[in-house]
């Protein structure tokens, strides 16, 4: 961790003299979110009653990094990420099927967070599977710490790619995704498909009548797959019309953010 953050620093700092000695200003605008994020972190680390508060200045530094890059850049960036993320998913999809079928490549398993969770992190080394006494199936992570994670970032390269599936390196991205069994994944493209029908009145009538249509249908679909069964169950609504999938909260949190909510604390958050 220390070889990639002090040189990380330090190439931050030479980044900045060089991209403003060049006249690279002209996003300079675009610097505000950032810099109200780190404020608004920095407020609470000082005032915070709710525990500590870490500031990741490296995190800022790099969001202001990425911000100052002209059109291209920013283009030649995505293009770089775009093909870390296809090596990842050919890695973990080797992994997780080796793993499924049992076809001996080694591994160690380790706690996934801590001792008290209830799965595990089956550790490739090149690719991390999430095994959970809650799923009937193994879900892929990638590189990433959560599958949920790898689901999100895989849904929003193929939206910016436009869902071209006829580059073989999307249809890998795609493959991997599916094994993280992610629901933000799936909520993601589907919400891209709705606002692409939209361009055209006709098709986005017909994209909402076919999603509704869909949510209904999965109240009380059974598919003979556990994880796949959850996973589309998330797309159903419980008793109080609240849709099952939203279920990142739990009764504490609900409770405490009621309190906050009562307390006006809106401004900076908590």
């Amino acid at each position: 961790r220390a070889l990639y953050t002090y040189p990380s620093y330090a190439l931050a700092f030479v980044y900045m003299i060089v991209s403003f000695k060049h006249g690279s200003t002209a996003h300079v605008g675009d610097l505000a979110l950032p810099f109200i994020y780190f404020f608004v972190n920095f407020f609470w680390s000082i005032f915070s009653d709710v525990g500590e508060v870490r500031l990741n200045f490296l995190l800022f530094i790099i969001l202001c990094q990425l911000l100052l890059l002209d059109k291209d850049s920013k283009i030649w960036v995505f293009k770089g990420f775009r093909i870390f993320i296809i090596l990842m998913s050919v890695l973990g999809i080797i992994c997780y099927v080796s793993f499924v079928l049992n076809l001996g490549l080694p591994y160690i398993i380790q706690n996934y967070y801590s001792t008290e969770s209830q799965s595990l992190y089956i550790n490739y080394h090149i690719s991390y599977v999430q095994c959970s006494s809650n799923e009937a199936y193994p879900r892929l992570c990638g590189l990433f710490n959560e599958p949920g994670y790898l689901g999100t970032v895989a849904a929003l390269i193929l939206i910016v790619e436009r869902l071209n599936l006829k580059r073989i390196g999307n249809i890998l991205i795609l493959v991997a995704a599916c094994f993280t069994f992610s629901f933000a994944f799936w909520g993601l493209i589907i919400l891209y498909l709705t606002i692409r029908c939209f361009r055209k009145p006709i098709y986005g009538f017909l994209a909402v009548a076919v999603l509704l249509s869909a949510l209904g249908l999965v109240q009380n679909v059974e598919t003979g797959n556990e994880s796949v069964n959850k996973l589309v169950g998330r797309f159903s609504f419980s008793n109080d019309q609240k849709l099952k999938g939203d279920n990142r909260t739990s009764e504490r949190f609900d409770r405490y953010y009621k309190e906050f909510d009562e307390k006006g604390e809106l401004v900076f958050g908590k």
